[in-house]
């Protein structure tokens, strides 16, 4: 017997926790506790009941497993232990092998498998029979344990013990009495896998990056199946990347409570899939080997696949509407369609079919369903696509505007068709302008509630279509020569379409069977037919005849359309603007010529025509937007309820007291930097709620798909909306000081986007502030006639607008340097102070948040606490995570931090948790525990730990292994409601070798026309990515912070057959990936706001890795060397082609065609990203640089080496600004890692130096291999006077974390550089004092320093000699000698080896802060060949004058 009502006991042992309504039970803690997990049935077992769970999740860190047993004693009074095993009163237990009665072994080896041994997805189970107890496993019965057992109710026992974590009771135990609303329409669930997208009102799936993930696309309807219901999925994408693909079936589990696995056949509980031609039932093998010929993953697009549960229990799996036969029986009631967007399919859609009940069928085909044959006459549906109108009659059809639109005239039958009826329609009017013409078919989708496409062929879920000369199905082609033409016939033709009783479909012209088409149509289909290119108008035929022209039609007539063609100016001007399939405009349009100048003779006849036509086609004088003098007015393409008057001034809302949308309306041109947008509301209705919008986009008006309103645009749009500051669809901001609803006829609202990025916006001529930073130029301005707003005029005057030159503060006054939040966050949050404070506006949860950019090493991000709301319990969380907002913004926010499943490191209250589980509890002060004001901050440290600070206090190491690359991750949950930012962004130490050079003034450059004879010397782009700065004429592009936004672009487009090339001249290990090169059809300004190459869409192509991608698009792998392994020197570039395509050169070497298709305007884009930080351009020009390869030793000036005069040499050092010597050819490096620096590094961290004291990230080896590679001098002058220095060659350097002094005293350019040398033991007292120490200074530990011996001692010096000092040098080749510089024995962990090892510190040093001397030591001759022997010795008494920035280390064998 099955149990109806076996559910798990509420009342459980300690750590137990019982679920889903009684039905699972999990351990809590189980990372740190094993028992203390017994749970009990709610009710006692009846005679023959068997009681079972399946385990479901096991944690092998813990010996042991799941026992169960019964009890005599109900679970309201029993006393739950540790463990099972140790119950009385007439307990019987099975543990491992073993029977137990009482605690006392009854029966060994009652079992040959352990319950130790089940594995997740396995189950075990008991029931009495005959007064004796019986165990099963894995529905198994094992036979009688114990007999004669009392004639007494007993309750069954599950210790969730050991490495069983989580049970569940079998789904065969749970039919339970369920009470769902069956009545709701069949839609997906909005909780799914991890990769799946839902869409079109959750009646579409698709999975993620399809390309990059193949599984976690699971997902369930969003209610049960009724009995004969069917479910049926349309094959909507394919992708030929993976094996496998769709997978569909039922399951008993609610989504809402449903753990989404990977893919439905790793699922082991309670489901009936589908799977290529099988069924799996419960992850095994299911009713046959093959169930079906139809192989799942052998359908191609379009194709249907369905699943129905009968009422007798059978399950039946339907492909493309045909019954498959029984795949199994006995299905429970209640059970949920399921998914999984696997493999191959990327996305899947809910059929027309989905949600119809169907009886028990004789006709296996599922489309013969629910309509009625109709004798009514045929019409058209009133309901049509965008551009197309039906005449009041029904019977004819026609595409407005037909010269300048060519698509979106689909029009569909008001029924289905009968059997044998034909559908005909006759050709009126066609336009020349156009290829392609009408196109005729049938369909299983009903105009009531469709969102047309643009064309025909563009329909799916059953549509069968004639286009041209082919047949094809939901896009794809079936028949690619069937018969006649239809792109050829001429006004008068008729074409028809009949679907036969039998299921064929027959195409016919000018009343000619054109034969067979398709077999197996199904009933009830509608007529289709599309008012497409050259055809512009049709109507319904009579009865074996042909239609008359209808009277009611709104189509100008011929005459008009003729003369209209006739009409030069207009078609000229039309002519330009459109293209074959594709509408495009250019973002700063030219101006047209006056329409009238084409009408000289009848001007009055000419005046009349242009106006009606105008009237039809929506165009007048001001056709393009473009006026004479370059005014602002409105493009003439705009939404489908706006109406455009007034020489393109005024807009106005069609119908506005019936609708509130749909009326979004664009400027003709770009705005100018500085130029205000601004219009005077003239008309409002009342019955509305909201009123205008106004903003800025990217968008261009001819490339817009005009939506309801323009706040459901989610790329490249800034909105005002009420008071709320929108990007993209998101909100950014609130109460920013205009509320848009509240505006009343005579006000003017205006928009300006200044030189600095900045957008403000405007209250009847006063500048309300900051909105939004960083907004890229060449944006139009856009207004939306929302809701109350009825008719608005643009002001005059705005193009000579004097409040262009009003300036306000870049930044608001207080929140300079601060961090700031991602623009990207959680659905609760709302963002203020230009995102540098955030607030929480609902619910508890769904608060998360993070920071703009990674943190650097060492960056601490921190917050204060705003304000708390102590309704809730929790408090914020925050810690680091490796996932970028952006990539949360597609896969969606989860509802707190705890939630993350990878890549995340967080504390809540007082443990941290790694991706979602506890790694380390009690780790510092609750974080529940903050009040208002309070601040918490996260910081990585060098060392790759996780820190946490609480009001500026460091709780030391929370957890360790952290990646480089993380955002700061905060979560404003429970009773944390608003945090503001109080930590300043952390430049970049100011270390010499790091800063890059001074940008060299020089004028912008356009395009040059270039011949063929004169090469073009190349540079770089005046506007480049954010984190680029150019030197060198703009032939040089160094990337000054993070890994990406290094984008810039070639001054001029590229030429035929001339090569763009660049060297890469700096790599940075810390970073993966590096150089992307390619071409972009954009101009410069709109390409390098992106923030990598890839991630353009829009006419590029780019070579990344070793891989072609073209419109972000990956379209060709393994094209070419791989790019992320070129070293410093390596050369790379591109060269067009004529007929030959683009071509990519590596160190000279062409690698092939990498795309035949290039853009015939074209500039050269390079990526400086990740490990590349620095490229020049080489080539034509380069001979004439001013400036060579700037050496890694940024901003000070390399001295040539040689045998010049002492004179020469003297006048060559003086000036800073001396330009460097041309450098030797670059070396190739031996190694990506350098040896010596690793042996060194092992050396300093044999001297226990805390992690803390280190950054890095500056790291720099001078051994000989890798000083020549970069191509360094070995001298340099910096500081103010200049003094020469030598780089410390032979030594590497482990750089140090700067001393909050530094920020105070700002160790600039004008400092000195300096070495001091010492001993290993002293390293570590100077590094905890932070300061060099004087001779009998007691260090931190009480280590007392003296004098060195071979130096001047109290004992041994001239006269008047202060041995007091600080000694430093300007070369290593006196700082490091024996009497400063230690030698120490040092044994290599690694290899066993012993070595001779030195430590030094590098430092700057104050100017004037200490005196210059000889030499002090015994030294015979000339020290450094550059640096006078009377000038070697640095000394100085000012110890908050040096600043150590660096840890030098030599190792030397013995």
């Amino acid at each position: 017997r099955k149990s109806k009502v076996s559910m798990f006991h509420l009342t459980c042992g300690q750590q137990a926790a019982v679920t889903d309504d009684g039905w699972a039970a999990h351990r809590r803690d189980f990372t740190s506790h094993f028992n203390n997990a017994v749970v009990a049935s709610r009710r006692p077992l009846q005679q023959g009941e068997l009681f079972e769970v399946r385990l479901v999740k096991r944690h092998a860190t813990w010996s042991g497993s799941v026992k169960i047993g019964i009890t005599p004693t109900p679970p309201e009074k029993l006393a739950f232990p540790n463990s099972i095993v140790g119950l009385r009163d007439g307990t019987v237990v099975l543990s491992g092998h073993n029977v137990t009665m009482d605690g006392t072994t009854k029966c060994e080896r009652y079992c040959s498998d352990s319950l130790d041994a089940l594995s997740e997805g396995e189950s075990v189970g008991v029931m009495i029979s005959n007064q004796s107890a019986c165990f099963h496993m894995n529905g198994k019965n094992l036979g009688p344990a114990i007999q004669n057992l009392p004639s007494v109710p007993y309750w069954v026992l599950i210790d969730l013990y050991g490495q069983c974590v989580e049970v569940k009771i079998a789904p065969r135990e749970m039919e339970r009495s369920i009470s769902i609303d069956t009545t709701v329409t069949l839609t997906f669930h909005p909780r799914c896998g991890r990769f799946v997208r839902l869409s079109n009102d959750q009646r579409s799936a698709s999975r993620s990056r399809p390309l990059d993930e193949f599984n976690n696309g699971v997902v369930l309807s969003n209610r049960p199946l009724n009995d004969n219901e069917l479910f049926e999925v349309v094959m909507v994408k394919k992708v030929s990347k993976w094996s496998g693909s769709l997978e569909l079936g039922v399951t008993v589990h609610k989504p809402e409570a449903f753990e989404m696995p990977s893919s439905l056949t790793n699922f082991r509980d309670g489901m009936w899939v589908m799977s290529g031609d099988g069924v799996i039932r419960d992850g095994s093998g299911g009713t046959s080997d093959v169930y079906t010929a139809n192989i799942i993953d052998r359908l191609p697009e379009s194709s249907r696949v369905g699943v129905m549960k009968k009422g007798n229990g059978d399950l039946h799996f339907y492909i493309d509407g045909v019954d498959q036969g029984v795949a199994a029986r006995g299905v429970p009631a209640n059970v949920y369609a399921v998914v999984d967007v696997y493999g191959q399919t990327a996305e899947v859609a809910l059929s027309e079919s989905t949600g119809r009940r169907v009886g028990q069928l004789a006709s296996p085909t599922i489309n013969s369903m629910s309509y009625e044959s109709s004798v009514d006459p045929l019409q058209f549906h009133k309901k049509c696509a965008k551009f197309a109108r039906v005449a009041t009659d029904g019977r004819s059809a026609y595409r407005i505007r037909p010269t300048e639109e060519f698509n979106y005239g689909v029009v569909m039958t008001d029924r289905p068709l009968n059997d044998n009826e034909r559908f005909e329609v006759e050709i009126q009017q066609l336009v020349d302008r156009w290829s392609g013409s009408l196109e005729i078919g049938v369909t299983t989708v009903s105009p009531d509630g469709y969102d047309f496409p643009s064309s025909s062929m563009s329909m799916r879920s059953g549509t069968w279509i004639m286009s041209g000369n082919t047949v094809q199905r939901d896009g794809h082609v079936l028949c690619c020569s069937y018969d006649e033409n239809l792109d050829h016939l001429k006004r008068g033709d008729r074409v028809g379409v009949v679907r036969k009783a039998n299921g064929d479909l027959h195409f016919y012209i000018n009343g000619k069977d054109l034969g067979q088409a398709v077999q197996g149509i199904p009933a009830n289909v509608f007529g289709v037919v599309d008012v497409y290119g050259m055809c512009s108008q049709l109507a319904l035929t009579s009865e074996g005849g042909r239609a008359s022209r209808s009277a009611s039609s709104r189509h100008p007539s011929s005459s008009e359309s003729v003369s209209f063609m006739g009409h030069s100016s207009m078609q000229e001007r039309l002519h330009r603007r459109a293209v074959r399939h594709r509408i495009r405009r250019r973002r700063h349009l030219e101006s047209d010529d006056d329409s009238s100048s084409g009408s000289d003779g009848d001007s009055s006849s000419s005046s009349s025509l242009t106006l009606s036509l105008e009237d039809f086609l929506g165009v007048g004088s001001a056709l393009t937007g473009s006026s004479g003098d370059g005014s602002l007015c409105f493009h003439r393409t705009c939404g489908v309820n706006a109406v455009i008057e007034g020489s393109g001034r005024v807009a106005n809302r069609g119908s506005p007291e019936t609708e509130f949308n749909g009326a979004v309306c664009l400027t003709n041109r770009p705005l100018r930097d500085g130029e205000l947008f601004e219009i005077e509301i003239n008309k409002v209705v009342s019955r509305w709620s909201g009123s205008l919008e106004l903003g800025v986009t990217l968008i261009e008006p001819d490339e817009l798909e005009f939506p309801d309103t323009m706040t459901d645009v989610t790329h490249d749009t800034w909105m005002l909306s009420g008071s709320t500051v929108m990007k993209d669809g998101s909100s950014m901001s609130r109460d920013y000081g205009i509320d848009l609803d509240s505006v009343t006829p005579g006000n003017r609202i205006g928009v300006m986007r200044r030189r600095n990025g900045d957008l403000h916006f405007y209250l009847d001529g006063n500048d309300v502030g900051v909105a939004m930073r960083d907004v890229p130029p060449g944006v139009y301005g856009v207004v939306d006639l929302y809701g109350q707003c009825a008719q608005v005029t643009i002001t005059s005057g705005t193009s000579d607008n004097r409040l262009a030159t009003v300036e306000t503060p870049s930044t608001p006054s207080g929140w300079e340097g601060l961090h700031r939040f991602h623009h990207y966050h959680g659905r609760y949050v709302s963002m203020r102070e230009n995102n540098r404070a955030a607030v929480r506006t609902g619910s508890f949860n769904n608060g998360v948040v993070l920071s703009s950019d990674p943190l650097k090493n060492g960056e601490l991000f921190e917050v204060s606490i705003g304000r708390m709301a102590g309704r809730w319990a929790g408090s914020i969380e925050i810690g680091l995570t490796t996932l970028s907002p952006e990539e949360l913004h597609q896969t969606g926010f989860p509802d707190t931090c705890t939630s993350f499943s990878r890549g995340t490191w967080v504390v809540s209250g007082s443990t941290v948790l790694v991706n979602g589980s506890t790694h380390k509890e009690n780790y510092c002060r609750s974080l529940d525990s903050l009040k208002e004001r309070e601040r918490v901050g996260v910081v990585r440290e060098p060392d790759g730990t996780m820190h946490i600070h609480i009001n500026g206090r460091d709780h030391g190491s929370a957890c360790s292994g952290i990646p480089p690359v993380v955002y700061a991750v905060v979560d404003l949950y429970g009773q944390a409601e608003e945090v503001v930012i109080t930590s300043k962004k952390q430049e970049s130490p100011d270390y010499d070798e790091f800063r890059p050079p001074a940008s060299k003034p020089s004028e912008s450059r356009r395009e040059k026309p270039a011949t063929p004879a004169t090469p073009i010397r190349f540079e770089f782009w005046k506007n480049c990515g954010k984190h680029i700065k150019l030197s060198g004429d703009n032939r040089t592009a160094t990337r000054t912070a993070s890994y990406n936004c290094g984008l810039v672009c070639s001054h001029v487009p590229l030429v035929e057959n001339q090569p763009f090339q660049v060297r890469l001249l700096k790599v940075n290990r810390m970073w993966s990936g590096s150089l992307m090169i390619g071409v972009v059809g954009g101009e410069p300004d709109a390409v390098v706001s992106k923030q990598t190459a890839t991630g353009l869409k829009k006419d590029a192509i780019i070579v990344s890795s070793s891989s072609v991608i073209v419109d972000s698009q990956k379209v060709k792998d393994r094209y070419c060397k791989n790019l992320d392994g070129l070293d410093v020197g390596d050369e790379i570039g591109i060269v067009f082609k004529r007929g030959g395509g683009l071509h990519v050169l590596i160190n000279g070497e062409d690698q092939g065609e990498a795309s035949p298709n290039v853009p015939s305007k074209c500039y050269a884009v390079v990526d400086v990203y990740g490990m590349a930080e620095r490229v020049k351009i080489v080539g034509p020009g380069e001979e004439e640089e001013t400036e060579d390869e700037v050496p890694a030793e940024k901003e000070e000036t390399s001295v040539q080496m040689g045998s010049e005069k002492k004179e020469e040499e003297k006048a060559y050092v003086v000036p800073e600004a001396s330009v460097p010597v041309p450098l030797p050819k670059r070396l190739r490096p031996t190694t990506r890692k350098c040896p010596y620096q690793e042996l060194c590094r092992r050396f300093i961290g044999s001297l226990a130096i805390p992690a803390g004291f280190m950054n890095p990230q500056f790291d720099r080896c001078f051994c000989p291999i890798c000083h020549r590679n970069r191509g360094d001098g070995e001298y340099y002058i910096r500081g103010s006077p200049p003094v020469t220095y030598a780089l410390p060659l032979g030594w590497a350097r482990s750089a140090l974390r700067l001393p909050p002094r530094a920020d105070i005293l700002k160790p600039d350019k004008n400092w000195h550089v300096a070495f001091h040398g010492t001993s290993a033991k002293a390293v570590r007292p100077i590094l905890d004092g932070g300061v060099l120490l004087l001779p009998g200074d007691v260090a931190l530990g009480g280590i007392k320093i003296s004098e060195v011996k071979g130096h001047y001692t109290e004992d041994h010096k001239p006269a008047g000699f202060d041995t007091k000092k600080i000694f430093l040098s300007p070369t290593m080749k006196y700082a490091g000698l024996q009497v400063y510089a230690k030698k120490e024995e040092f044994t290599d962990p690694l290899t066993k080896k012993k070595h001779n090892a030195k430590v030094a510190f590098q430092v700057w040093i104050r100017p004037e802060s200490y005196e210059k001397s000889k030499i002090t030591v015994a030294v015979k001759g000339q020290v450094d060949d550059r640096i006078p022997n009377e000038e070697i010795e640095w000394s100085t008494k000012e110890r908050s004058a040096i600043i150590l920035y660096g840890l030098l280390a030599k190792i030397e064998d013995p």
